[in-house]
């Protein structure tokens, strides 16, 4: 399933952003240095001003299997920005 985010999605969007930043780059930092990172860029307030931000919409995809056990747990999304900027991740 896919759905659009909220941002009452925040802390479910915080939790899938950081582990797939660290899933995917979390090898080439320090683990302060990535903490910090985390910290900055995927904090639940940073992530709920941008689901507000009527210049970027997200969409948040569900496993259909698992969306009975874990109905808030979101295993990718994709964000698209007006400017034209795309971004993608998944938990592998």
């Amino acid at each position: 399933m896919i759905r659009r985010a909220t941002p009452a999605d925040a802390e479910a969007l915080s939790t899938l952003s950081r582990e797939c930043f660290t899933q995917t780059f979390g090898h080439l930092y320090a683990p302060e240095d990535l903490s910090a990172f985390l910290d900055e860029a995927y904090a639940p307030d940073v992530l709920r001003a941008e689901l507000a931000d009527p210049e970027r919409a997200t969409w948040l995809l569900f496993d259909d299997a698992a969306q009975a056990s874990f109905p808030e747990s979101p295993i990718g999304y994709v964000t698209a920005c007006a400017r034209g900027e795309v971004d993608f991740s998944a938990i592998s």
